[in-house]
């Protein structure tokens, strides 16, 4: 682990909370972004208790002399905002000409700073349907988990969005801002609704992208919006791959050809090169991978297409599962999503789930059950900040956004946790995840007249095409 500095002092918990004297105290540490670490208590509700550090990186304003202050950022997960905004720092170009974008990474799982569990033995969980190969995995990523608490001590008992919501707060008085302004794209989004929650008189402004919502905790209401895009998405890939010269099924009819692979390997396993061979469920979860439905599909299309293709004449290879794992500062984010959606693991039930929405999503979408969260079997239960509609009042117009190709955060996700913010205002548009991030003109335009003065899109904005 790459220690930076300690850049601040610990944040007081009390309600009338000052900001410090001094702020945050940068220091070089990546190829674009400067760096800070925050000391905030382990757990806020015993805020004389242990401490805990959490990263900051910064992108300076261009013209300093003329900011309006500081927008704090949060990118998601599981790529920490560090990375994203050290990596991309043209995707905050414009914000930069009024505000020093500040990126909170979440406790726990900073860039340099971070606890560092044990490689997860695999990515998915739905390789083996069968009961035996749901228990098998359950034992593997229990054994992941011990490897977390062992690294991450107290912490990991008190990775939940309610901490992290203080954490933000924190973030926002150590900055000298009476009020926080705030950028929440993807997992970010959850942060934003606890801290409407928690400080709803401290937000200045808040526009929040790619929306993931916190409303429900049955398993069920939580996937099958996900599993509707997702379908939606393969169909949307069959039909550009049949029509298109640069795809290898270019002029075949996809869905028959996707079928009939699919029905062939629920037979016999398709061959894979020397001693492997792929199942059906193996093609399913790749194929849902792939017709993901950000504008940067139309690559991973292509590949899928051709995937198809040299299946079909004898070499599934591309169809083996990828057990890669991301950095060890990244995994423990499946601990904070399993405390804030603490849904029911058990066989059965998410069998029934996956039955259920299978209805509805017969080809790719239902597979996504299983990998949206399977990933919290056999993880031991720790704090949790448990789905409810939200209670928010007397919090200023909140802007929001969504894709209609975003399978990760579905549109109706966003229109549902905007109908709960009074007085904010809800922008669709034709991007997949991330549309700000990624550039959408029309949707960029909406944001930076928000956060400049406040001014919400007119009422039934669009950026939807035509």
């Amino acid at each position: 682990m790459r220690i930076i500095a300690s850049a601040m002092a610990t944040v007081a918990l009390a309600a009338g909370m000052t900001a410090p004297t001094t702020g945050p105290q940068w220091t070089a540490c990546h190829t674009n972004i400067k760096c800070a670490y925050l000391t905030v208590p382990v757990d806020w509700n015993r805020p004389d208790g242990p401490t805990t550090q959490i990263e900051l990186g910064l992108l300076p304003a261009k013209d300093p002399a003329h900011k309006r202050g500081s927008l704090v950022v949060a990118t998601g997960g599981p790529t920490t905002t560090a990375a994203v905004m050290d990596a991309f720092p043209q995707g905050f170009d414009d914000l930069r000409q009024w505000y020093d974008i500040v990126g909170m990474d979440p406790r726990g799982m900073g860039w340099d700073n971070h606890v560092a569990c044990g490689r997860a033995t695999e990515v998915g969980s739905g390789e083996d349907p069968s009961r035996a190969g749901w228990l098998a995995y359950r034992r593997q990523n229990a054994a992941f988990d011990a490897t977390c608490h062992q690294a991450g001590a107290a912490l990991v008992n008190h990775l939940s969005t309610w901490q992290v919501a203080h954490d933000l707060d924190a973030v926002r008085a150590a900055l000298g801002e009476d009020k926080l302004t705030y950028f929440g794209n993807s997992y970010g989004t959850v942060y934003a609704q606890a801290y409407a929650e928690l400080f709803p008189g401290r937000i200045n402004r808040m526009f929040l992208d790619s929306v993931l919502d916190h409303s429900y905790g049955d398993l069920y209401r939580l996937v099958a919006p996900d599993a509707r895009v997702t379908e939606q998405n393969f169909h949307l890939f069959a039909d550009w791959c049949g029509k298109n010269a640069q795809c290898a099924l270019h002029g075949q009819d996809v869905v028959k050809a996707w079928d009939d692979l699919v029905a062939k390997a629920e037979k016999t396993p398709l061959p894979a090169g020397p001693g492997k061979t792929v199942t059906a469920t193996n093609v399913r979860l790749r194929s849902a991978l792939y017709v993901t439905g950000t504008p940067s599909a139309t690559s991973l299309w292509v590949e899928l297409g051709k995937d198809i293709d040299q299946a079909v004449k004898g070499n599934a290879a591309a169809f083996l599962p990828d057990h890669s794992q991301p950095p060890d500062g990244t995994s423990v984010h499946k601990q904070m999503v399993c405390a804030d959606y603490p849904v029911n693991t058990d066989y059965d039930y998410v069998t029934s789930a996956e039955n259920r929405i299978r209805r509805e999503a017969p080809r790719v979408g239902w597979t996504q059950v299983k990998s949206n969260f399977g990933m919290c079997s056999g993880l031991r239960r720790t704090e949790t900040w448990r789905p409810h509609p939200l209670r928010v009042r007397d919090v200023p117009p909140i802007l929001l956004s969504a894709g209609t190709r975003d399978n990760a955060t579905p549109i109706s996700m966003g229109q549902h946790v905007s109908a709960q913010l009074p007085g904010s205002r809800f922008v669709p548009s034709d991007s997949g995840h991330a549309g700000y991030l990624r550039g959408d003109p029309c949707l960029r335009a909406y944001v930076h007249a928000y956060l400049l003065d406040g001014t919400l899109p007119p009422p039934g904005a669009t950026c939807l095409t035509p």
